[in-house]
């Protein structure tokens, strides 16, 4: 799953990211959406591995042309710091460090003739890189 993200969203500006962080964290707003498209496939391949109870670990890790990339995996343990939230039925797993760099992220399935796979939108990324794999903040 983590080879076939990709950012596409960019801003202008770099958002205060601690600001924007902390009020969704009061506010227990979903910090991460899932779409529904994106959700049918996770719920898929979680059967097929018979993983259903897991959740979607979205984490960031530096790399990539741009400095950050995205990793999205299942995951059956929590970690301390670990926020967690529900989208579209899919429970979903950020570290507290990670949170004010994918708060308000979309993660989305796409088809193409290319291929398929999950796409991020990141409102708070600036730059990606040309491949769409990176990211900066």
């Amino acid at each position: 799953m983590n080879g076939a993200s990709s950012n596409t969203a960019m801003t202008g500006q770099a958002p205060n990211m601690a600001t924007s962080s902390e009020t969704a964290l009061e506010s227990d707003k979903v910090l991460v959406t899932v779409t529904e498209a994106a959700a049918t496939e996770l719920q898929r391949a979680m059967e097929a591995q018979d993983k259903q109870d897991m959740a979607l670990r979205i984490a960031v890790f530096p790399g990539g042309c741009a400095g950050m990339q995205y990793g999205l995996s299942l995951d059956s343990e929590g970690q301390p710091g670990d926020e967690e939230f529900v989208s579209s039925g899919i429970r979903l797993v950020v570290g507290r460090q990670d949170l004010p760099m994918v708060a308000g992220m979309q993660v989305d399935y796409v088809q193409s003739v290319s291929g398929s796979g999950f796409k991020v939108e990141n409102p708070n990324a600036n730059e990606s890189c040309g491949c769409g794999s990176s990211f900066s903040c």
